[in-house]
């Protein structure tokens, strides 16, 4: 039996919700209604189901990710029969626009931001509106997605996509023989929903292989279809993915529909229809069952990773899958139609994890790896800070003499170990041992065959020069690194010599510097991130050069075939070679981990297979200057290449010395990065004049690598810090090299927990997007840059485990933990506000034997006299605040203090327990008693009231040692509640006061101000009111210090615009009568 219509549809609005917070940005929230999804479905599908006509009904049955925030929304959708929240999104112009084919959130967020554009009708009047780079507003294909954008939108009923179905056959027959091929010889399937058996669909995907790979007959399939009409647009084409749409042309009135092609080789095709069925949650499951066993699953196949750190290895390419079952076989689970592929509960393994992991080791035969030279990656050392010290006799410009085999494993353990443990890494390090890592660096990435895992990416590079030059800004090597080069037979002079840009930090005076010696005008390209390149044919022979050290660089004349390149004589261009990142996503991705070194791999390789022959059609040379002819400006260089029909980088031209901000920098670098079709790393500025080209990075031009407004920052990531909370959680804090926004200087900045760490590959290099607004801690907003592997804890630091909701990472000994210890203890002292009780002092006591809460509240004056540094003085201090303190503090602050009922129980909840259960403490009732009444308080889960009422043996053992009156105590407040009319009246006089249960904020008060806030709140403790620290929807009064107040929590409270904004003052009058205190 279901659970209801109101489930199912309450299903379908939750969906709405999520799409939208994903189009936000808001991956964790969005992620958290699909959790909330998927429990209701499987509910739902449970044959004890049954209909659920309310919140608390949906409460009882303590489904897992069903907490407050989805309780609340039920609700409401059980009132209304939708949410505010989607209702509001749907007419939000920024979610309708992203739902434009090629328009993504950052264009949205442009058109209404900045174009002012909130409605369809206005952007179809203004897409062909010329921007400042004379290109219209919307892009072709842009304009595309804009005209069938209603169409787009619909469902396309499953009888449609049988029609469609049988159009195809007869197109696809048709194309194989008109191109004398064997019919048997070419399949294709209909995917995604449509193969689950689906009613609708949202658009048509649809997947073609072929037995003799002969890719034509796919990309002759598509131009039948296009010749007939059939595809009336095609948004992206290529020979193994062409994304368009089309329409029916047996109905006049039909519907353009969105189709989607793809070619896959034949060893990948079942992988691809595996991938592209669907569902997305059962996918999930799928990969996440293949990493459990050591292997990364995705649509082109197998590859195998590493045992701790799941990065991806070798493909596997020793075993042959022919069908989709077989897929499941080597995973050993049972196989399921596509109609039956639904979610995690649909992966079912058939035998255990530890035997599944046998029998796919078995099956995968070992590869023979060869000996490592001496350019390869590091083998991963133990997490440790222990570095091996490299001999080595000093001389003044830090020249490094030949070194022995072992220097050189050593050099590459301490590269590893900066990549694997940040910037602290080299703190242990001599200025010998880091500048042998630079220099082996340097040799790495310009003279050895590129391979798809450099020594150092360009931030880990420059991380570690900067960090050089800083100890010694007169290091040689760190100075003129391109100079120092070991000597190599094969290297050539270059023609001319090929230097590069030098960078600027947008948070620094170097842009007002620049201008005040280049007035302009100026011209702004792309920073192009390929293989640097020379092509020249002066000689009159054509030559292509890839650059080296800036003076020397390498033949590469066995790929001119390839390029489409002029051949007049006397030229020399200047570019990068590149592959546009739309192919390289769709071809080439699950090789390679970014493009330029994909193409680097290919352009040393002097002999080329067939296949790497086909694949340099992709690659471009994209050029940026002309050196021959001389004598042309910037801007006319570019418009020569315009001329000689080479592919240029994209540029604007003609801004003025008033246009060059960094602002607009930092748009055009948000700008380019989105739209470009080509992989960049930054901005070149030039200034627009003649310049003499000299031999060193030209001073009249720079690289901007990093945004910059008001509100975001970029900034490289040098590390990840962990340390223990007092739960036994490891918590990450990310530190950045120094940048300063709005004034401020930020160094470091939350990683929030060890899921987003992992997600993200938050490591040393990862260039962040960070957001401060208002006084407000900045928080990391986005990664630009992913690092190549997270930096973790140390394993020899930190024994930990990943919790039960796989999101932060914990101790497995938090009891015995000493850092758990101190992190408690010193909460405790905090919360009760006892004098003297920092961190430090603490771990002294703790070091003279009193390390628990109970041994340090027992000790006497005269015990703390003997702690390290403690004087008379001190110990009267502490002793008398814990005494005063102890004596004042409630049970429930107590408890919550101590932290023995672990996260989640604040002293808010416990002393609502206790007010409304107030001998839950002693009562003899037993346990399942004692959850039922606990469950039954407003706020108090079930899960909540057993977590509490298991931890109250523990806690009474601890209040009886820290106070030893706490049983009389409680025999007398039994007395007085039973007994006490006076304090019974006194009661009823506390509920009738203005401020009971009202929900109060306190904003920044002036430093005159009558009160603190905590000895307001302490005023206000009698009334009983809720104090918190956000203000929110459900917040009923923000006090603030004054009237003209800009704080970000009283923008807040005037937006939601039912809140009471009042002064301190102004609030003392109105609800305290402070002349009887």
């Amino acid at each position: 039996m279901f659970g209801g219509s109101n489930i199912t549809e309450f299903m379908k609005v939750l969906n709405e919700l999520s799409i939208i917070m994903k189009n936000k940005g808001e991956t964790f929230r969005s992620l958290a209604y699909i959790k909330a999804i998927n429990e209701l479905k499987k509910y739902m599908s449970s044959p004890n189901a049954t209909s659920i006509n309310s919140a608390t009904e949906l409460k009882s049955l303590n489904l897992p990710n069903i907490g407050k925030t989805i309780l609340e929304k039920y609700e409401e959708f059980l009132k209304t029969g939708t949410l505010e929240a989607v209702e509001k999104e749907k007419t939000n112009p920024v979610n309708i626009f992203t739902n434009i084919y090629g328009i993504g959130h950052v264009k949205a967020n442009e058109l209404v931001n900045i174009k002012n554009i909130v409605t369809l009708d206005q952007l179809r009047e203004r897409q062909n509106e010329l921007q400042e780079n004379k290109l219209p507003l919307l892009n072709s294909k842009q304009q595309i997605g804009l005209k069938y954008y209603n169409d787009l939108l619909k469902r396309i009923p499953r009888t449609e996509i049988d029609e469609y179905k049988e159009l195809f056959v007869t197109n696809f027959r048709e194309t194989i023989l008109e191109n004398n091929e064997l019919e048997e010889n070419h399949k294709f399937e209909i995917v995604g929903s449509y193969r689950r058996k689906a009613e609708s669909s949202g658009d048509i995907d649809l997947i073609c292989t072929s037995y003799n790979n002969n890719k034509q007959v796919f990309v002759k399939f598509i131009e039948k279809l296009h010749s007939k009409k059939i595809l009336l647009e095609i948004l992206s084409s290529g020979e193994t993915k062409s994304l368009t749409i089309g329409k029916l042309l047996t109905d006049a009135k039909a519907i353009p529909r969105r189709l989607d092609f793809l070619y896959a080789p034949l060893e990948e095709y079942p992988f691809t229809l595996l991938y592209f069925t669907g569902s997305k949650e059962f996918n999930t499951a799928m990969r996440q069952h293949a990493l459990n066993v050591n292997l990364t699953l995705s649509e082109h196949g197998f590859y195998k990773v590493t045992h701790t750190t799941k990065v991806k290895q070798e493909k596997i390419q020793n075993l042959l899958f022919k069908t989709e079952k077989h897929i499941f076989d080597f995973l050993c689970m049972e196989y399921k139609e596509p109609q039956d592929r639904h979610d995690e509960h649909s992966v079912i393994l058939t035998l255990p994890l530890e035997d599944i992991k046998k029998h796919i080791q078995e099956k995968i035969e070992p590869k023979q790896e060869p000996t490592p030279t001496p350019t390869q990656t590091p083998t991963p050392t133990p997490a440790n800070k222990e570095t091996l010290k490299i001999k080595m006799s000093n001389s003044k410009a830090h020249t490094l003499k030949k070194y022995t085999k072992k220097i050189k494993e050593t050099i590459l353990e301490n590269l590893n170990k900066f990549k694997s443990q940040g910037i602290t890494a080299l703190a242990i390090l001599s200025l010998e041992e880091l500048t042998a890592m630079l220099q082996e660096a340097i040799d790495n990435y310009y003279i050895s065959e590129l391979k798809e895992n450099t020594l150092l990416t360009d931030n880990e590079y420059d991380i570690l020069r900067e960090y050089i030059l800083k100890k010694d800004p007169s290091n040689a090597l760190a100075n003129d690194q391109q100079t120092q080069i070991k000597n190599d037979t094969t290297k050539v002079k270059l023609p001319y010599e090929m230097w590069s840009m030098d960078k600027i930090k947008p948070d620094t005076n170097a842009l007002t510097k620049f201008k005040q010696t280049y007035k302009g005008p100026y011209v702004i390209s792309a920073k192009v991130d390929g293989v640097s390149a020379l092509y020249s044919t002066e000689t009159g022979t054509p030559n292509l050069y890839k650059k080296g050290d800036g003076k020397y660089g390498f033949l590469i004349n066995h790929i001119l075939p390839y390029l489409n390149l002029p051949t007049q004589k006397n030229i020399t261009l200047r570019g990068e070679l590149m592959i546009k990142e739309e192919t390289f996503k769709l071809k080439y991705k699950g090789q390679f981990s970014n493009s330029r070194n994909f193409i680097a791999g290919l352009v040393n390789r002097k002999k080329l297979t067939q296949v790497e022959k086909d694949i340099l059609q992709d690659i471009d040379f994209v050029a940026y200057e002309v050196i021959m002819p001389q004598n042309l400006k910037p801007s006319e260089q570019f418009n020569k290449l315009v001329e000689l029909n080479v592919v240029t980088v994209k540029n604007i031209q003609a801004l003025n010395y008033e246009q060059l901000t960094n602002d607009y920098l930092s748009n055009k670098l948000i700008e380019f990065r989105t739209t470009y079709e080509y992989s960049i790393d930054g901005i070149i500025c030039i200034d627009d004049n003649l310049h003499e080209r000299k031999s060193k990075n030209p001073e009249h031009a720079f690289a901007f690598k990093m945004v910059l407004t008001d509100q975001v920052i970029e900034a490289k990531v040098l590390d990840v810090l962990w340390s223990v909370s007092k739960d036994g959680l490891i918590k990450p804090r990310v530190q950045f090299e120094p940048v300063t926004i709005g004034g401020v200087t930020i160094t470091y900045a939350t990683g929030i927990n060890a899921r987003f760490i992992v997600d993200n590959n938050i490591g040393l290099g990862a260039l962040v997007s960070l957001t401060r607004s208002g006084d407000v801690i900045p928080k990391i907003t986005s990664v630009i840059v992913p690092a190549q592997k997270p930096i973790m804890p140390s394993t020899t630091e930190y024994d930990y485990i990943w919790n039960s909701t796989n999101v932060d990472i914990i101790l497995k000994n938090v009891k015995s933990d000493p850092r758990v210890n101190i992190k408690s203890i010193t909460k405790f002292f905090k919360d009760l506000e006892i004098e003297g009780l920092g961190e430090k002092n603490i771990e002294k006591i703790i070091n003279s034997g009193a390390d628990s809460i109970n041994k340090i509240i027992n000790l006497s004056s005269e015990d703390l006299m003997n702690v390290e540094g403690f004087q008379k003085k001190m110990a009267t201090k502490i002793k008398t605040s814990m005494q005063k303190q102890l004596s004042e503090a409630s049970i429930a602050k107590i408890a919550a203090a101590s932290n023995i009922f672990g996260r989640g129980l604040a002293e808010r909840t416990i002393n609502a327990i206790l007010k409304a259960e107030p001998t839950i403490l002693t009562s003899e009732a037993s346990i399942e008693e004692k959850i039922s009444k606990l469950s039954a308080i407003e706020g108090v889960g079930e899960k909540t009231a057993a977590q509490f009422v298991k931890a109250i043996p523990e806690f009474i053992e601890f209040i009886t040692l820290i106070k030893p009156d706490f049983q009389t105590q409680t025999t007398q407040t039994k007395t007085k509640e039973a007994n006490t009319k006076d304090e019974a009246k006194e009661e009823t006089q506390t509920q009738d006061h203005a401020l009971k249960n009202k929900i109060i904020v306190f904003s920044d008060f002036d430093k005159t101000s009558k009160y603190t806030k905590k000895e307001l709140e302490k005023l206000l403790a009698k009334f009983e009111p809720i104090i918190e620290t956000t203000v929110k929807k459900s917040t009923n009064i923000l006090i603030i210090g004054d009237s003209l107040s800009t704080s970000t929590k009283v923008e807040t409270a005037k937006k939601i615009g039912t809140i009471e904004i009042i002064t301190l003052d102004d609030f003392l009058e109105k609800y305290v009568d402070t002349k009887k205190d």
